[in-house]
């Protein structure tokens, strides 16, 4: 099996990806109180750099479901975010698709209502701060369903 190189990305600062997802209403909610805090992912996280590519995945809102557009922005020089260019190894070639690693940490920058897409936009920004917390909390979920 071929390792996927993680990607530095020397010749820029930031990259922007742009995952969507329906959210629930609440949850939109939740993101509002919390601009300005962190959050972090329970799983790996793939995104793309096309939002055209992102546009095609979103969902049509409803009472308790609304479709979110994430604009992260990427700091390849943070240690604790890792994320890589899969778009190589993926069947969906030319989505530019990229991945961000489990545990991933991101400042809520802001969330807003876009009415000509019809969607919220959620910006936030990779951040270092906070990682060991979510790294202690990951550790201590293998341990209690591992064992170890």
């Amino acid at each position: 099996m071929s390792m996927i190189k993680v990607q530095h990305f020397a010749d820029v600062n930031l990259v922007d990806q742009i995952p969507s997802v329906s959210l629930a209403a609440e949850e939109v909610k939740k993101l509002e109180e919390n601009v300005g805090s962190l959050i972090s992912t329970n799983g790996c996280f793939s995104t793309s750099q096309d939002i055209n590519v992102t546009l095609i995945f979103t969902g049509a809102d409803s009472d308790e479901v609304k479709s979110v557009l994430f604009e992260v922005r990427a700091d390849p020089r943070l240690k604790a975010v890792v994320f890589a260019d899969i778009d190589q190894y993926s069947s969906m070639r030319g989505e530019k698709e990229v991945l961000f690693s489990l545990g991933a940490v991101f400042k809520i920058d802001s969330i807003q209502y876009d009415a000509h897409q019809r969607l919220w936009v959620l910006k936030m920004t990779t951040s270092d701060y906070g990682s060991k917390s979510v790294y202690e909390h990951l550790k201590l979920q293998k341990k209690q369903t591992y064992g170890r």
